[in-house]
């Protein structure tokens, strides 16, 4: 099916490589971090804390504690890592469950565990898609990464102030930046581009 959007088209693509050398402005910044933090949520709720992420050390820390769906398959060379993370802006969606406060009354009284966690994937989803959508408008590309070792990021987030609660959950990564290659699937450090997924585009069915 041929793309009706450009941008969407262009944020299909997870960019495997972008270039640490152009930093995002703190105007740019502070816009991705605060569209992604005011985006629909059911009934308004707080079901995850934002990390914005520049610091380019802590970002090497975290790209150490992602991993790769296929290890090194069909490539000569090791694949430790999911190179898409490495990115001059990483947002990085954690839940914040056992904070309280974040829940209106209501929902706490009839939401159980399976109706929190959909709403929480749901807010992190839309949110996420956003920010994404927005970042390739402004001529950025992005790259989604959940392949993780949860309690590793959360120690290095901590390890910078912060008290994450070892039970949170690392939910979604998003890294944006300028491209360093012309090629979305070269990857970051290696000379390796990945293979194309082939998309399968769910059913339209139109009710008139």
């Amino acid at each position: 099916m041929e793309y009706v959007n450009k941008i969407i088209e262009g944020m299909s693509v997870t960019w495997r490589n972008k270039d640490m050398q152009q930093p995002l402005s703190q105007k740019d910044v502070d816009y991705f971090s605060n569209l992604a933090a005011q985006t629909p949520t059911k009934q308004s709720n707080k079901y995850f804390d934002l990390y914005a992420i520049t610091n380019q050390t802590l970002i090497e820390k975290i790209f150490n504690h992602t991993n790769v769906p296929e290890p090194s398959e069909g490539f000569d060379v090791p694949q430790p890592a999911n190179s898409q993370v490495v990115s001059p802006l990483l947002l990085v969606w954690v839940s914040c469950q056992l904070k309280v406060g974040n829940l209106s009354q209501r929902y706490s009284i009839y939401a159980n565990e399976t109706a929190l966690l959909s709403d929480t994937h749901q807010a992190v989803g839309i949110s996420a898609g956003v920010v994404a959508y927005e970042a390739n408008v402004k001529e950025f590309v992005t790259g989604f990464c959940k392949c993780i070792d949860n309690a590793g990021i959360i120690n290095e987030i901590n390890s910078f102030g912060f008290d994450i609660h070892p039970d949170e959950q690392i939910l979604l990564l998003l890294g944006i930046g300028k491209p360093k290659f012309q090629d979305p699937r070269q990857h970051q450090f290696y000379d390796m581009t990945y293979e194309p997924h082939d998309r399968v585009n769910p059913d339209i069915y139109y009710i008139k």
